[in-house]
């Protein structure tokens, strides 16, 4: 490893270590590499580690650290085991996450984790090393608050009685769903012996973690959150609901931590002077359902009602794509249906986006002053939706009724409507004020002990950072 030391023109700077430690989901990825990004930029060393090999790590120019054990025993493949056999594949696992995380100690000698909530299961053995952690949160704050219901639900709050009643009411139900899921792993753990929760809990009773003190319980299995781990959401506080309570603690917003890098890919839209609309779905689930055909089939009929409309249509799907283009035997040249494009390249010139309610590209719309139609559908796509909504940004549509004709008129009432793309304008100058004070560096820079460092004209070129072991 090269020194940690360098000597600045106008301060002796430290060079800092930072890992990531994340998943195999693009879209969770994708919302991390802004943040590494900014990093990398300041001069300091950024690697990623995960129990795979992602394309988008390396395509996107950083150093990846393959940990197998990042990932648990399957429970499903365990389930046709012998109950002696499935205990020893858990004890196999400890004992080789144990010494994983004391590798990746000894060797990188990171300053801070960065972790995925999802990737949390792990962080106990970390925590053994006294390694110093932060945990990103891609989705809304799933903290609770009377004011604010729960992600996983389209309720768009209202600040009167029955508002408040309707926010309890989508926390309880939540709740309740938790509760089930609790039992369902209890009685998992009395049949055979595990539950999805064995890791968790036998990775903090392997390492001394005081789970029972440390977790923050929230009504959701995956989305972890720990006492000694700060959380820093990757979103602007602006675009979240009002909250009735302030943050907990260890809580910070970073702003949108976009990889602006990808703004640079080349985009060529499709000929015409009418507005261009940029359509994307989302990569997760069955691209060749039924469902999701027909809704894109949906969106193609709605522009094509339009003489001028143009639609660049990014399935993230090569057979979903070609499909799509198949379903008829020639479409205008006004109307592109392509597996990719450069999304924030193309935001730069949209005037809508359609989407699905994802993190990544609901951020860059608002980066760009986009304004949007969203057809959410799982997960964190209902709240984001909701939010979208709230502060005026775009509408919602039913992903389960939505027609080539009722899209069609939100599409034009978007259009048609300069409210929208003046909120969308406000959202931008928010979004670039968070990148203007350089938060993300700044507060990453302090939770991994490093000394202050200034702003702007301190940034360092990548390619001086030091190589390490």
């Amino acid at each position: 490893m090269g020194s940690a030391e360098s000597n600045h023109p106008s301060t002796t700077r430290r060079w800092g270590r930072f890992l990531f430690v994340v998943g195999e989901h693009t879209g969770h990825l994708h919302a991390v590499l802004g943040v590494a990004r900014r990093l990398q930029l300041r001069g300091h060393q950024v690697a990623f580690l995960s129990a795979g090999s992602p394309a988008a790590i390396e395509a996107a120019g950083f150093s990846h650290l393959p940990a197998p054990w990042l990932d648990s025993p399957d429970e499903d493949a365990l389930f046709k085991l012998p109950k002696p056999a499935r205990l020893a594949e858990f004890d196999h696992w400890l004992s080789v996450a144990e010494q994983g995380a004391a590798a990746v100690a000894a060797t990188f000698k990171p300053d801070l984790l960065l972790f995925q909530p999802f990737q949390l299961g792990v962080y106990p053995f970390f925590q053994r090393q006294n390694l110093p952690a932060v945990s990103f949160s891609t989705k809304p704050l799933l903290s609770y608050d009377p004011w604010v219901p729960p992600y996983t639900c389209g309720l768009k709050p209202t600040h009167d009685w029955q508002g408040r009643v309707r926010v309890e009411w989508e926390w309880w139900r939540m709740r309740a769903r938790y509760l089930r899921y609790r039992v369902d792993c209890l009685w998992q753990q009395w049949r055979y012996g595990i539950s999805h929760r064995s890791a968790l809990l036998l990775a903090a009773r392997h390492t001394g973690f005081c789970l029972k003190q440390e977790n923050r319980t929230r009504p959701l299995a995956f989305d972890l959150s720990f006492r000694s781990v700060p959380e820093l959401v990757l979103h602007a506080a602006e675009f979240d609901f009002p909250r009735a309570r302030p943050l907990p603690t260890g809580v910070a917003y970073l702003g949108p931590c976009l990889d602006l890098q990808r703004a640079t890919q080349a985009f060529t839209p499709p000929p015409g002077e009418g507005p261009l609309i940029y359509c994307n779905l989302g990569t997760v689930g069955k691209q060749m359902s039924p469902h999701k055909l027909a809704l894109y089939q949906s969106v193609l009929q709605a522009v094509l009602a339009a003489s001028d409309w143009r639609l660049v249509l990014a399935t993230g799907h090569a057979e979903a794509a070609l499909h799509l283009k198949q379903s008829r035997s020639h479409w205008p040249e006004r109307i592109q249906i392509t597996e990719w494009a450069p999304q924030l390249s193309a935001m730069a010139q949209a005037h809508l986006l359609i989407n699905h309610g994802g993190a990544n590209s609901t951020k860059e719309a608002l980066w760009c002053g986009v304004p949007l139609l969203v057809l959410p559908q799982y997960a964190d796509q209902p709240g984001m939706a909701a939010r979208i909504a709230y502060h005026g940004l775009g509408l919602v549509a039913d992903p389960a009724t939505a027609t080539a004709t009722s899209l069609h008129a939100q599409i034009q009432q978007i259009l048609g409507q300069p409210e929208f793309s003046r909120q969308a304008a406000h959202f931008q100058r928010v979004f670039r004020n968070y990148e203007e004070e350089g938060k993300v560096a700044l507060t990453l820079e302090q939770y991994a002990g490093l000394p202050s460092q200034d702003r702007l004209h301190d940034l360092v070129p990548a390619s001086t950072q030091p190589e390490y072991a």
